[in-house]
């Protein structure tokens, strides 16, 4: 799979989780940065179980954890920068997908042979993960192929954690998944000091450029952003509770065109997506695009949209075509924080300068 494609696989998922599958939000009583999705329950043997709610139907699937799992098989590469983030990735036996895989130790591991390629949930490798005897597979649904394969490899007896952490709303309850992995290998402890740091620095950052409009008497819309390309003839666009949305708000943005009170993206002309870049003074995420010659060459009328700042989640995207945007950065929201409030608002006088997922497109 080439590195565009990869791309394109990923704005495809994108478009999936917010387009074809609303999430309702349960009535869980949280704040808005807590996970909606699962709970860990802790029980006087000292095992622990995790509670997973279904974002549609609100059914719960509870996994017991008597013992730190040794041999993990992460379906996502998310899960791998969590394991990471615990000093974990040992316990990493497999993953789906290794080419696409940042993680530098995880790598190295890889190379040597130690972390197989499990494939990917629509074509999976049975035999090979029945052979590596996983304590877990940690996997998500997307759509029927992923139910299949999850109910599968149950039937061979093989223990499946299913997690629904790509349909919640807020970074922060995103990041929290790290926690799910600190239960699963006996760091629950360290999972709650990973979390409860990245929580207070995501805060801090997005207080300081609260603080700017304070100061300035500016509102909160003042910086507009466009976002995205089109992909596959259609321009998606985040409502204005998605996850992206989120981490441009916090980060004193509006995302144009996203509609209110929605988490789901929504379809724009190319027509409406040049009337919005009227009004953008930063463009975010386009695509591939690397160089402003490389976006004129995907769309010539892309020079007739006038913005002069562009910048793209892709400074960590490796030659294989995986990008850690999509992976540490599930952990780090608090890093990816720091990069918008950069781009978007330098007078808020961030201390951490320089860039960690995005670069500018010149």
């Amino acid at each position: 799979m080439t590195a565009r494609l990869f791309i394109c696989f990923i704005a495809s998922v994108i478009a999936v989780c917010g387009c074809q599958r609303t999430a309702p939000r349960p009535e869980t009583g949280t704040d808005d940065a807590s996970a909606l999705y699962f709970r860990i329950a802790g029980f006087p043997d000292g095992s622990s179980a995790i509670v997973t709610i279904d974002p549609v139907s609100a059914e719960t699937d509870t996994f017991r954890v008597t013992a730190p799992c040794r041999r993990i098989v992460c379906m996502s590469s998310s899960y791998v920068a969590c394991l990471s983030a615990l000093g974990e990735i040992d316990a990493v036996c497999a993953v789906s997908g290794t080419d696409y895989i940042s993680d530098t130790s995880a790598r190295k591991r890889i190379e040597s042979g130690d972390i197989a390629d499990a494939g990917y949930d629509s074509a999976p490798d049975y035999e090979k993960i029945l052979s590596l005897s996983p304590d877990v597979v940690v996997a998500y649904a997307l759509h029927s192929s992923g139910n299949a394969f999850v109910k599968c490899l149950r039937q061979f007896g093989i223990p499946v954690l299913v997690l629904h952490d790509y349909l919640e709303h807020s970074p922060l309850a995103r990041a929290e998944y790290v926690k799910v992995f600190g239960a699963l290998t006996g760091r629950i402890y360290e999972a709650d000091s990973i979390y409860n740091c990245v929580s207070r620095r995501y805060n801090a950052i997005a207080d300081a450029v609260s603080d700017v409009f304070k100061v300035s008497g500016k509102g909160p819309d003042e910086r507009k952003v466009l976002m995205n390309i089109p992909y596959s003839d259609a321009w998606y666009i985040p409502g204005e509770e998605n996850y992206m949305s989120r981490l441009v708000r916090d980060a004193g943005g509006r995302v144009l065109g996203a509609e209110p009170g929605r988490s789901e993206s929504s379809v724009i002309s190319l027509e409406r997506a040049f009337a919005l870049s009227k009004e953008a003074d930063v463009w975010l995420n386009p695509g591939w695009c690397d160089t402003k010659a490389s976006l004129y060459e995907e769309a010539p009328v892309f020079r007739k949209f006038n913005i002069n700042e562009i910048y793209n989640n892709t400074l960590k995207r490796n030659p294989r075509g995986g990008n850690d945007f999509w992976e540490s950065g599930a952990v780090r929201p608090d890093l990816i924080l720091n990069d918008l409030a950069i781009i978007l608002h330098p007078e808020a006088g961030i201390r951490d300068t320089a860039l960690h997922y995005y670069k500018k497109v010149e």
